[in-house]
């Protein structure tokens, strides 16, 4: 049995609000202005993070991003993931 996973924004317990949401299904999506998924973000069992874009390119901040990830590391406990703009 897959433990209970929850989300919530970043900046709610600063705000005094800890307001979470269940993620039945380990993952969620994280939405470019365009409306397509920017980035699709699921917790493995064993604890990691896999991130994918699926396929497509996506607008996003006026600019057309490729689908490729890249992983920028900036720490012992700190990436940066970022998809570079389609050229």
């Amino acid at each position: 049995m897959k433990t209970k996973l929850y989300v919530r924004d970043s900046k709610t317990t600063i705000n005094g609000n800890d307001d979470k949401i269940e993620m039945p299904s380990h993952g969620m999506e994280i939405l470019a202005n365009d409306g397509n998924a920017l980035f699709s973000v699921y917790i493995r069992d064993d604890g990691g993070i896999e991130i994918s874009t699926g396929v497509s390119c996506v607008k996003h901040c006026g600019k057309i991003l490729d689908g490729a990830v890249i992983v920028k590391p900036m720490s012992a406990n700190r990436v940066i993931v970022y998809r570079a703009p389609y050229a």
